[in-house]
């Protein structure tokens, strides 16, 4: 897989300004075992979830939705929000939003 191939969306945290570093290890270490599986994952597959963190001084609630093609990131998540709710609002630029064509190429 080339470069030419990688779409990258990445927005800073609303509340910090800044990058969302334990966001990046998340979707970092995701990437890495989708990229080990490889083929052996069907063509259908998707993991979602959800981690509440602390790391820039408050709580923050990232949920994450990944394929073998794709992984997305959102933070400040209402943990009562529906995930087709949450990547409404991510796809809309809503919120802290980190996403990848290639799962493999997360912010590389």
């Amino acid at each position: 897989m080339n470069r030419k191939d990688e779409t990258i969306i990445c927005t800073t945290c609303p509340i910090t300004g800044g990058a969302c570093l334990q966001g990046h290890a998340l979707l970092t270490r995701l990437a890495a075992a989708i990229g080990a599986a490889g083929d052996t994952l069907d063509e259908e597959f998707e993991i979602t979830g959800a981690a509440d963190v602390a790391g820039c001084g408050r709580a923050c609630r990232l949920a994450w939705r990944a394929t073998r093609d794709e992984a997305w990131l959102a933070g400040d998540v209402d943990e009562d929000m529906p995930q087709d709710r949450v990547w409404a609002a991510a796809r809309a630029g809503r919120g802290l939003v980190i996403a990848t064509r290639r799962a493999e190429m997360i912010l590389s």
